[in-house]
């Protein structure tokens, strides 16, 4: 009688302990659904607001609409508007991501492998960005040259290594494009300036910023933030193959853009149409 007692009591058990599990599992579905419909609606939202300033906003602010900032715009808000409706229609059970620029990451500096394009000249200043392409992806070159005159620091920002409109774990990516063609300030601003945090940037050295593409619109993002340039001593800046007709840049900064005629890269911009 003992035994099938015990027996009775193990199956009583095994049975709550399975219906525990499963409605864990049941709360955890729920949760994880919930937070699928909220961060793309939330992306929706970040979309929204950037169609906003790149139009109503703008006019508030005493200046016309620009052609490039109002298309990039209207693209990441279809694109975020879809998937907030494949969430919201599948009760969150599936979570496209598109257009969705997720949030700034930067890790410690690595010693830079391999061989390395020594600064000499406008020739190897665009190699640095070469060699940053080559590093991997997500990679931002840093480089500090000794000088009698205090120290010089080479920022060396490759452009697009992800065309996929999904979001991933690499910044420089196709929803960067659209937010910083857009007027906003993309992932890839943010972690190239988490990236410069922490390189310890040495407070008295002049700092240089080179971009290619989307790299340098990045470049461009940076030196018109009058705060950053302020911060970092940004003294030079360099972009060849972007569309950066649009930006402002700080005027303390020496600016050289270069732009091939063959290129519709920096056509991209049009010129700084008005909308």
């Amino acid at each position: 009688m003992g035994d099938a007692w015990n027996w009775v009591g193990d199956r009583a058990e095994d049975a709550w302990d399975w219906a525990g599990d499963r409605v864990e599992d049941a709360w955890s579905s729920i949760v994880d659904r919930a937070d699928s419909i909220r961060d793309e609606f939330g992306n929706l939202l970040d979309a929204g607001g950037q169609l906003w300033d790149a139009t109503g906003g703008s006019l508030l602010s005493g200046r016309w609409p620009r052609t490039t900032e109002v298309v990039a715009s209207l693209l990441r808000l279809q694109g975020a508007g879809l998937s907030a409706g494949v969430a919201g229609l599948t009760l969150g059970g599936v979570e496209l991501n598109l257009f969705d620029d997720g949030e700034p990451y930067a890790g410690a500096p690595q010693p830079a492998g391999g061989l390395i394009t020594a600064p000499a000249d406008l020739a190897s200043l665009t190699a640095s960005v070469t060699d940053a392409y080559n590093a991997g992806d997500g990679v931002v070159r840093v480089t500090t040259v000794d000088t009698p005159d205090g120290p010089r620091v080479i920022v060396s920002i490759p452009g697009t290594e992800n065309w996929n409109p999904l979001a991933g774990d690499n910044p420089m990516d196709l929803t960067g494009n659209l937010v910083t063609a857009g007027g906003g300030r993309s992932t890839m601003t943010e972690a190239v300036e988490l990236a410069m945090a922490n390189a310890n940037i040495p407070p008295d050295a002049q700092v240089l910023l080179i971009g290619h593409s989307q790299g340098g619109m990045t470049v461009a993002d940076l030196a018109s933030d009058a705060d950053f340039v302020s911060k970092y001593n940004v003294t030079n800046a360099v972009t060849f193959g972007s569309p950066v007709d649009s930006d402002h840049f700080d005027p303390r900064v020496n600016v050289l853009e270069m732009q091939h005629f063959g290129d519709v890269v920096p056509m991209l911009d049009m010129g700084d149409a008005l909308y």
